[in-house]
């Protein structure tokens, strides 16, 4: 053990400086200086000039060692281009080399600007599509939450609807049994069992649409459930993401930046209006483009079985009672707010969370009034069938 660690402590650290030349090929350790820490464009004019003066050295080597010999490769040979071939003094060779170096250079110059400029392009284009992901996100769990929820309760009510069909026609044909002559007291019996069916079909009947109402009203709680926790979640996935997605204030401004000269009247009110809610605001932190903010939360309690359920009891107990009142009477709080990046693009993921939750919202009180009214009404319809049929036993039963 104890050998081991003498060992990796005597290990030396990595030298950052082979990082470096893995990045600017054709230098050597001992050129560290050459590189300044300062830009990419820096760098390539140091490699610049290390490279004409080992040319230059070369060059002069070769003049040097000539002697009485002739140069073979002179301009205008047959063998030679206008540009391949060798000039007929040091002096010829440097501007020759000072030529080609710098139009190589600005060759690549104008090509890294196009290069920055169609990156700048794409870092707008993405910019611009964030907004929309969050609105297509939390439309989308909308859309599925609404086409589980129909689903679910098509299932429930078609199979409540077969059930109501069999005790209608078990109705009718008790009815049409239900004749003058079983006010005899010899019928008497045939009356008395008549009755205990009417009576079981009545309590089948009942039950039946209290359970078809609770089951409905359930699977209406469990979706909003799931589409409130689902856009909860997705909003602060998005917050985070878009933390990190580079954006057009994160990149460095150059003179090729198109600068807007005038603001729009709208840009200008929006920001004054932040200016008095929230005073002249500082520098974002060095080595940040963005100050961050707390998003405000959202309400709780609105969704889920709670409110459904409270929706019922409230309807129960006074007909004319509301969902939309039931909801707007709780109050649990706000969930915690978020810390994020304050940008236009992390306020539009809380505008479209908080609009989709008020949407839903909406029509989620609607559809559980509605639903309770519906399925009450055919209550109260068979209760009262049921006390006109007992009505009527009770007139046989006095003649």
């Amino acid at each position: 053990g104890g050998g081991e660690e003498a060992a990796e402590g005597s290990e030396k650290p990595v030298d950052e400086w082979l990082e470096v030349l893995a990045r600017y090929p054709g230098l050597s350790k001992e050129d560290k200086e050459v590189i300044p820490e300062r830009s990419f464009m820096d760098a390539v004019a140091a490699i610049h000039e290390k490279q004409k003066e080992e040319l230059h050295n070369l060059v002069e080597e070769y003049y040097n060692n000539l002697g009485e010999r002739e140069i073979t490769r002179k301009k205008g040979d047959p063998a030679c281009t206008p540009t391949r071939y060798i000039p007929d003094s040091l002096e010829e060779f440097d501007e020759k080399n000072e030529a080609s170096l710098t139009e190589l250079h600005d060759a690549a110059v104008e090509y890294l600007k196009a290069k920055v400029r169609i990156f700048r392009s794409q870092i707008a284009k993405l910019s611009t599509m964030m907004p929309r992901v969050a609105a297509s996100l939390f439309s989308d769990i909308s859309e599925r939450a609404r086409k589980r929820e129909k689903t679910s309760l098509k299932v429930l009510r078609d199979r409540y609807e077969d059930e109501q069909g069999e005790w209608m026609v078990t109705r009718d044909a008790n009815n049409a049994n239900l004749k003058p002559s079983l006010g005899n007291e010899n019928a008497r019996p045939e009356l008395e069992a008549l009755c205990v069916r009417e009576g079981e079909r009545h309590e089948q009947a009942v039950t039946a649409t209290d359970d078809a109402l609770i089951n409905a009203l359930d699977i209406m709680g469990k979706e909003s459930w799931s589409l409130y926790n689902e856009v909860l979640h997705g909003a602060s996935q998005l917050l985070a993401l878009f933390d990190t997605t580079v954006q057009p204030a994160d990149l460095v401004q150059t003179d090729e930046d198109v600068v807007a000269q005038r603001k729009t009247l709208i840009t200008l009110l929006k920001e004054y209006v932040k200016i008095e809610a929230e005073g002249e605001q500082p520098p974002p932190p060095e080595g940040k483009a963005f100050h961050t903010r707390e998003y405000k939360g959202v309400k709780q309690g609105k969704l889920g079985a709670t409110p459904v359920f409270l929706t019922l009891q409230a309807m129960e107990e006074d007909a004319a009672a509301g969902a939309v009142t039931v909801l707007a009477g709780i109050d649990k709080g706000m969930t915690d707010p978020i810390t994020s990046n304050d940008t236009p693009n992390h306020a539009h993921v809380i505008k479209s969370r908080d609009r989709v939750l008020s949407q839903y919202t909406q029509h989620f009180a609607l559809d559980v009034e509605n639903l309770i009214r519906h399925f009450s009404a055919i209550k109260r319809e068979e209760q009262r069938w049921y006390q006109n049929w007992n009505s009527l036993v009770e007139s046989l039963k006095e003649k």
